[in-house]
């Protein structure tokens, strides 16, 4: 499979569904931690846990472990590797001092913004 090349709008893409991930679970409570754990499982082949997850999840663990169920620390687990793996896609976006926002930003004299 041909990886698409990065730009601008991919960037801000991605950027924007790691920013939005939380409020999305927030918005949907339907959407547990579990249901979002296998729907992650079903549309994502399997991929190996990033280094970084297995100290998250001791914090987590020693903080909150009496509380989570298996599940719930398993669906944290496969998040945590999903959020490591897409921060590593995001570095990896080679941006150069001239690339700009897919967004311009003007500003209009108040008259003209009535």
């Amino acid at each position: 499979m041909k990886t698409p090349t990065p730009s601008r709008r991919r960037f801000l893409q991605a950027l924007a569904a790691v920013t939005a991930a939380p409020w999305a679970r927030a918005a949907l409570p339907g959407l547990g931690l579990a249901a979002a754990a296998a729907a992650a499982r079903a549309q994502a082949p399997s991929e190996e846990t990033p280094v970084e997850v297995g100290p998250w999840l001791e914090i987590l663990k020693q903080r909150y472990g009496q509380r989570l169920s298996p599940e719930q620390l398993q669906a944290i687990q496969e998040n945590l590797g999903w959020t490591a793996r897409t921060g590593k896609t995001l570095r990896a976006a080679a941006l150069t001092n001239a690339d700009e926002p897919d967004v311009v930003f003007r500003a209009l004299p108040p008259e003209a913004a009535r």
